[in-house]
Protein backbone atom coordinates (compact mmCIF):
# COMPACT_ATOMS: atom_id res chain seq x y z
CA UNK A 1 0.00 0.00 0.00
CA UNK A 2 1.50 3.37 -0.72
CA UNK A 3 2.11 6.25 1.42
CA UNK A 4 -0.59 7.99 0.20
CA UNK A 5 -3.54 5.62 0.22
CA UNK A 6 -2.12 5.22 3.88
CA UNK A 7 -2.03 8.79 4.49
CA UNK A 8 -5.74 8.86 3.31
CA UNK A 9 -7.14 5.66 5.21
CA UNK A 10 -5.36 7.48 8.25
CA UNK A 11 -7.42 10.55 7.98
CA UNK A 12 -10.71 9.37 7.15
CA UNK A 13 -10.09 6.67 10.41
CA UNK A 14 -9.28 9.69 12.27
CA UNK A 15 -12.58 11.62 10.68
CA UNK A 16 -15.13 9.37 11.84
CA UNK A 17 -13.22 8.92 15.45
CA UNK A 18 -13.24 12.83 15.95
CA UNK A 19 -16.81 13.15 14.88
CA UNK A 20 -18.29 10.22 17.19
CA UNK A 21 -16.41 11.70 19.89
CA UNK A 22 -16.99 15.50 19.37
CA UNK A 23 -20.83 14.17 18.74
CA UNK A 24 -21.33 13.72 22.38
CA UNK A 25 -19.84 16.56 23.23
CA UNK A 26 -22.01 19.37 25.46
CA UNK A 27 -20.68 23.00 24.50
CA UNK A 28 -21.58 26.38 25.79
CA UNK A 29 -19.67 29.69 24.72
CA UNK A 30 -18.61 33.02 26.83
CA UNK A 31 -18.61 36.42 25.99
CA UNK A 32 -19.33 35.46 22.34
CA UNK A 33 -20.33 39.41 21.99
CA UNK A 34 -16.58 40.18 21.62
CA UNK A 35 -17.14 38.16 18.22
CA UNK A 36 -19.09 41.06 16.86
CA UNK A 37 -16.39 43.17 18.42
CA UNK A 38 -13.99 41.77 16.83
CA UNK A 39 -15.39 42.36 13.63
CA UNK A 40 -16.61 45.60 14.03
CA UNK A 41 -12.79 46.76 13.96
CA UNK A 42 -12.02 45.82 10.51
CA UNK A 43 -14.14 47.61 7.57
CA UNK A 44 -15.17 44.23 6.32
CA UNK A 45 -15.33 42.57 9.37
CA UNK A 46 -11.73 40.34 9.10
CA UNK A 47 -10.56 39.20 11.99
CA UNK A 48 -8.18 36.27 13.65
CA UNK A 49 -8.86 33.60 16.34
CA UNK A 50 -5.82 33.60 18.28
CA UNK A 51 -5.47 30.36 20.63
CA UNK A 52 -2.38 28.08 22.28
CA UNK A 53 -2.02 25.19 19.95
CA UNK A 54 -3.25 22.95 23.00
CA UNK A 55 -6.99 24.12 22.35
CA UNK A 56 -6.79 23.37 18.42
CA UNK A 57 -8.73 20.24 18.97
CA UNK A 58 -11.44 21.40 21.10
CA UNK A 59 -11.90 24.62 19.37
CA UNK A 60 -12.07 22.80 15.61
CA UNK A 61 -15.02 20.78 17.13
CA UNK A 62 -16.27 23.69 18.89
CA UNK A 63 -16.90 25.72 15.50
CA UNK A 64 -17.75 23.81 12.97
CA UNK A 65 -19.47 25.01 9.49
CA UNK A 66 -18.24 28.75 10.03
CA UNK A 67 -15.97 29.32 7.12
CA UNK A 68 -13.03 29.95 9.42
CA UNK A 69 -9.62 29.75 8.04
CA UNK A 70 -7.35 28.23 10.07
CA UNK A 71 -3.44 27.93 8.82
CA UNK A 72 -1.96 24.90 8.88
CA UNK A 73 1.25 23.05 8.93
CA UNK A 74 2.52 21.37 5.40
CA UNK A 75 3.24 18.13 7.72
CA UNK A 76 1.56 14.97 7.41
CA UNK A 77 0.13 15.89 10.88
CA UNK A 78 -1.38 18.97 9.22
CA UNK A 79 -2.06 16.77 6.21
CA UNK A 80 -4.88 14.96 8.77
CA UNK A 81 -5.98 18.18 10.36
CA UNK A 82 -6.27 20.25 6.72
CA UNK A 83 -8.83 16.81 6.02
CA UNK A 84 -10.83 17.07 9.60
CA UNK A 85 -10.95 21.02 9.21
CA UNK A 86 -12.28 20.44 5.52
CA UNK A 87 -14.58 17.96 6.12
CA UNK A 88 -16.24 20.40 9.26
CA UNK A 89 -16.28 23.24 6.65
CA UNK A 90 -12.98 24.97 7.55
CA UNK A 91 -10.64 26.23 4.59
CA UNK A 92 -7.82 25.75 5.50
CA UNK A 93 -4.48 27.59 4.76
CA UNK A 94 -1.31 25.80 4.38
CA UNK A 95 1.79 26.65 5.87
CA UNK A 96 4.14 27.57 8.92
CA UNK A 97 7.13 29.09 9.50
CA UNK A 98 9.44 26.54 8.33
CA UNK A 99 7.86 25.43 5.01
CA UNK A 100 4.93 27.43 2.55
CA UNK A 101 4.58 30.45 5.64
CA UNK A 102 5.20 33.18 3.27
CA UNK A 103 2.98 31.78 0.88
CA UNK A 104 0.42 31.58 3.00
CA UNK A 105 0.32 34.50 4.94
CA UNK A 106 0.32 36.01 1.28
CA UNK A 107 -2.93 34.16 0.84
CA UNK A 108 -4.59 35.20 4.04
CA UNK A 109 -3.67 38.73 3.22
CA UNK A 110 -5.52 38.53 -0.12
CA UNK A 111 -8.48 36.94 1.47
CA UNK A 112 -8.67 40.22 4.26
CA UNK A 113 -10.47 42.21 2.10
CA UNK A 114 -13.64 39.74 1.52
CA UNK A 115 -14.42 39.60 4.95
CA UNK A 116 -11.63 36.46 6.01
CA UNK A 117 -12.58 34.97 10.33
CA UNK A 118 -8.92 33.10 10.05
CA UNK A 119 -7.18 31.09 13.14
CA UNK A 120 -3.52 30.85 14.13
CA UNK A 121 -2.38 28.93 16.83
CA UNK A 122 -0.23 31.37 18.69
CA UNK A 123 3.02 28.86 19.44
CA UNK A 124 2.50 26.49 16.86
CA UNK A 125 2.81 23.95 14.60
CA UNK A 126 6.04 22.94 16.67
CA UNK A 127 6.06 24.90 19.89
CA UNK A 128 7.68 25.62 22.53
CA UNK A 129 4.41 25.66 24.35
CA UNK A 130 2.92 29.06 25.01
CA UNK A 131 5.66 30.84 23.61
CA UNK A 132 4.13 33.28 21.18
CA UNK A 133 5.84 33.10 17.96
CA UNK A 134 5.17 36.45 15.39
CA UNK A 135 2.74 34.89 13.15
CA UNK A 136 -0.18 35.67 15.41
CA UNK A 137 0.92 39.80 15.83
CA UNK A 138 2.13 39.86 12.31
CA UNK A 139 -1.13 38.89 10.90
CA UNK A 140 -3.08 41.25 13.26
CA UNK A 141 -0.42 44.82 12.41
CA UNK A 142 -0.08 43.91 8.61
CA UNK A 143 -3.85 43.48 8.09
CA UNK A 144 -5.40 45.71 10.54
CA UNK A 145 -7.39 42.37 11.85
CA UNK A 146 -8.22 42.36 15.47
CA UNK A 147 -7.18 39.31 17.44
CA UNK A 148 -9.52 37.34 19.50
CA UNK A 149 -7.91 35.14 22.09
CA UNK A 150 -10.11 32.20 22.34
CA UNK A 151 -9.55 28.80 24.98
CA UNK A 152 -11.42 26.14 26.27
CA UNK A 153 -11.84 23.84 29.17
CA UNK A 154 -13.21 20.73 29.83
CA UNK A 155 -14.56 18.60 32.77
CA UNK A 156 -13.07 15.67 31.51
CA UNK A 157 -10.54 15.10 29.58
CA UNK A 158 -6.94 13.81 28.83
CA UNK A 159 -3.64 15.51 28.20
CA UNK A 160 -1.66 14.07 25.11
CA UNK A 161 2.30 13.71 26.05
CA UNK A 162 3.11 16.01 23.05
CA UNK A 163 4.85 19.21 23.19
CA UNK A 164 1.66 21.09 23.37
CA UNK A 165 -0.23 19.09 25.70
CA UNK A 166 -3.22 19.23 23.65
CA UNK A 167 -6.56 18.79 25.71
CA UNK A 168 -8.71 15.79 24.69
CA UNK A 169 -12.32 15.97 26.05
CA UNK A 170 -13.30 12.89 26.92
CA UNK A 171 -16.70 11.62 25.70
CA UNK A 172 -19.53 13.32 26.85
CA UNK A 173 -17.39 15.95 28.61
CA UNK A 174 -19.13 19.47 29.24
CA UNK A 175 -17.07 22.18 27.78
CA UNK A 176 -16.86 25.96 28.19
CA UNK A 177 -15.45 28.02 25.15
CA UNK A 178 -14.25 31.69 26.14
CA UNK A 179 -13.50 34.50 24.13
CA UNK A 180 -11.71 37.48 25.02
CA UNK A 181 -11.94 41.31 24.45
CA UNK A 182 -10.48 41.88 20.93
CA UNK A 183 -7.40 43.08 20.48
CA UNK A 184 -5.64 45.03 17.57
CA UNK A 185 -2.42 45.40 17.29
CA UNK A 186 -1.37 48.97 16.00
CA UNK A 187 0.19 49.28 12.36
CA UNK A 188 3.31 51.15 13.38
CA UNK A 189 4.76 48.43 16.12
CA UNK A 190 8.46 47.55 14.95
CA UNK A 191 11.01 46.95 16.76
CA UNK A 192 10.86 46.77 20.78
CA UNK A 193 7.22 47.92 20.42
CA UNK A 194 6.34 44.74 18.66
CA UNK A 195 8.29 42.48 21.15
CA UNK A 196 5.53 44.56 23.74
CA UNK A 197 2.95 43.47 21.65
CA UNK A 198 3.86 40.07 21.65
CA UNK A 199 4.08 40.19 24.87
CA UNK A 200 0.53 41.54 25.85
CA UNK A 201 -0.70 39.13 23.73
CA UNK A 202 0.98 36.44 25.39
CA UNK A 203 -1.10 37.48 28.89
CA UNK A 204 -3.72 37.61 26.66
CA UNK A 205 -3.75 34.19 26.10
CA UNK A 206 -3.24 33.46 29.21
CA UNK A 207 -5.38 34.81 31.49
CA UNK A 208 -8.21 33.08 29.58
CA UNK A 209 -6.80 29.92 31.13
CA UNK A 210 -8.61 30.52 34.41
CA UNK A 211 -11.57 32.28 33.09
CA UNK A 212 -12.61 28.97 31.24
CA UNK A 213 -12.39 27.43 34.16
CA UNK A 214 -14.05 29.68 36.04
CA UNK A 215 -17.22 29.26 32.88
CA UNK A 216 -17.18 25.46 32.84
CA UNK A 217 -18.46 25.81 36.72
CA UNK A 218 -21.21 27.60 36.14
CA UNK A 219 -22.86 24.51 34.43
Amino acid sequence: MGKKLKLRLLCWLAFVIYRVLSSTYRVRYFHTEHKTQAAALHPRGSFVYGLWHEYFFVCVAAHPRQNITPMISRSNDGELISFIGKKLGFSPVRGSSSRGGTEAREELYGRIASGLTAAFTADGPKGPRRKLKSGLVDLSRTGQMAILPVAAAADRYWRLRSWDQSLIPKPFAKIAVVYSAPYLVPAAAHGAAFAREKQLVTTKLNQLEDIAAAALNSF
